[in-house]
């Protein structure tokens, strides 16, 4: 049974839509909202505040997201994880469908970038129900962009994230997943909407970013490969992965062709 835990600042309209969904589930056990901005509480949440299933923490201030994922864990009453993040729309079902495969044996599951869909505006976010999730292995030297957005895990294999208030904790749960021997997973087959970054991209937290993307030379450079992990690495690398997958859908050597990808455009074969 899950403990779902949500950071939130409640700029994410998402969480209205799913909470209901998500306490309706028999395989979640509590849902855990760390407030992180007790002001900006939407009226129509306190409706759910009675609920037996809901548990809202309120530290009397910030305390960030990787913080907040630690005080949830640490105060999770129950054996699985969810992690998620307050902009995300995605199949309630998934509790139901992945309860059965969150041991202490695998490591973290993640979102895969084909199961996003494109549209950004809420009011045309709309997503299919009742597909059978798959698991794929994370097989790239880390995780690619989205993975974090809604991360199920064992709570045993939850280690403390230090040092980041706000970004790198998926890299950090993979790493000390990966260290210990565990094998980390992305989820096929399914649908998820997201606005990405509807809180993290606020310019308030741009001098706490520059921070930890420097703190993050000394933490993972040893790992993952200098600088490997940084947002244009990251958008480099899912790039080659987008474009291997588009030419093996025209089975086409990768090795025959020069290509490049354009922002807004298809693949361009250049030779």
């Amino acid at each position: 049974m899950f403990s779902v835990i949500v950071p939130t600042m409640w700029r994410g309209a998402q969480l209205a839509i799913m909470l209901p969904a998500i306490l309706a589930q028999k395989s979640v056990g509590e849902v855990l909202v760390i407030d992180n901005n007790l002001s900006a509480r939407p009226p129509v949440f306190n409706q759910y505040l009675s609920h037996p299933k809901l548990r809202v923490i309120y530290e009397g201030q910030n305390i960030y997201v990787n913080p907040s994922w630690n005080l949830g864990a640490q105060e999770a009453k129950f054996d699985q994880l969810c992690i998620l993040s307050d902009d995300v729309l995605f199949d309630p079902g998934l509790f139901d469908q992945l309860e059965p495969k969150v041991t202490k044996e695998i490591g973290v599951i993640g979102v895969d970038h084909k199961t996003i869909k494109n549209e950004r505006s809420i009011a045309k976010q709309h997503i299919q129900c009742g597909l059978e999730v798959k698991l794929s292995p994370v097989t790239h030297h880390m995780p690619l962009l989205c993975w974090g957005i809604l991360l199920f895990m064992h709570k045993d294999n939850y280690k403390t994230i230090e040092k980041f208030k706000i970004f790198y904790g998926d890299n950090w749960l993979f790493l000390a997943n990966k260290q210990a021997g565990r094998t980390s997973f992305y989820m096929n087959g399914i649908q998820i909407c997201t606005q990405m970054t509807t809180t993290s991209s606020h310019k308030m937290f741009l001098p706490i970013a520059d921070e930890e993307h420097t703190s993050a030379e000394t933490i993972f450079d040893e790992y993952f490969g200098t600088g490997s992990y940084q947002p244009g690495e990251v958008y480099a690398d899912m790039s080659a992965v987008l474009i291997k997958e588009e030419l093996n859908k025209r089975n086409i050597n990768p090795d025959s062709v020069e290509i490049g990808l354009e922002k807004g455009s298809d693949i361009i074969l250049l030779s």
